[in-house]
């Protein structure tokens, strides 16, 4: 492999790495910056570009360098841009990368300024106002969310998710009917997740208040899941609390030869009678 650098002043090429003595070099003015051959008879390419820069004859005698040309950029694109930053603050976002904020980056900026000033508007009243419940710990403008201050809600019922997105979930799919409780994770030492960081206390003094008679524990079947259910189970000892989690196995409209060992074991241990 050869690479050649060219100095754009003065159009010179200077080789880097080891290369035959017959090969000679053959300029041409130009300001190209990189240039890199292979095996005689290919292309030269130039770092970053699609177009040839260079080409080896059939010989592999003689390396010609063709011009190129720099690219001047559109928009101002330095490190320390407005641009720049306005990218870097959208990849914030999950599932959001490089290509995919710059798309939406130039879409506010060239097509829709209003609607990109209502979006931070919206997000800055967002982040000030929205805070925790005080009872459940989901996201609410109010001290207590709309489900905690419903008194049509059964109060001896309490699920337990990992995030507000759960409640969401469950609040479409079924038909229950009692209060939550969000933890905001798992338990994870190695993330440096423990029970403080899920409020546990405050779970365990209202599984010992007498007003709750069955946590369903509604959180994923993972090895921290599921060791945090655990530890939710230890914490109602002592208390008249049944605990209960929700089934997990066979999807509804699967097929068991699709089925992984480790669900299929667990809904054969979850089984129920007809």
């Amino acid at each position: 492999m050869i690479s050649a650098r060219s100095a754009p002043d003065r159009g010179v090429i200077a080789l880097a790495g080891s290369h035959h003595p017959g090969v000679t070099i053959q300029t041409l003015p130009a300001q190209g910056e990189r240039a890199r051959c292979g095996p005689k008879g290919q292309s030269l390419r130039a770092l970053g570009r699609r177009r040839p820069a260079g080409v080896l004859d059939d010989k592999g005698q003689t390396i010609t360098i063709l011009p190129t040309r720099k690219l001047s950029a559109p928009y101002d694109v330095s490190e320390h841009s407005l641009l720049n930053q306005l990218i870097d603050a959208l990849r914030c976002l999950p599932g959001i990368g490089p290509k995919s904020a710059q798309r939406m980056a130039f879409f506010l900026l060239e097509r829709d300024r209003d609607a990109g000033r209502h979006l931070a508007r919206i997000m800055a009243d967002a982040m000030d106002r929205i805070g925790r419940c005080r009872d459940c710990r989901t996201l609410s403008e109010q001290e207590l969310c709309s489900l905690c201050a419903n008194g049509n809600r059964d109060r001896a019922l309490l699920c337990i998710v990992e995030q507000p997105s759960d409640i969401v979930a469950i609040e479409q799919a079924t038909d229950y009917r009692g209060l939550y409780f969000v933890l905001g994770g798992r338990l994870s030492p190695l993330d440096g997740i423990g029970p403080e960081e899920l409020d546990l206390d405050r779970l365990q003094q209202r599984l010992h208040d007498g007003s709750v008679s069955e946590v369903i524990l509604a959180i994923s079947p993972t090895v921290e899941g599921s060791a945090t259910a655990h530890y939710i189970n230890g914490l109602a000892e002592g208390s008249q609390v049944r605990i209960t989690r929700i089934a997990h196995g066979v999807p509804l409209g699967g097929e068991l030869e699709f089925v992984d060992g480790g669900t299929l074991a667990h809904a054969f241990a979850g089984r129920t009678q007809l």
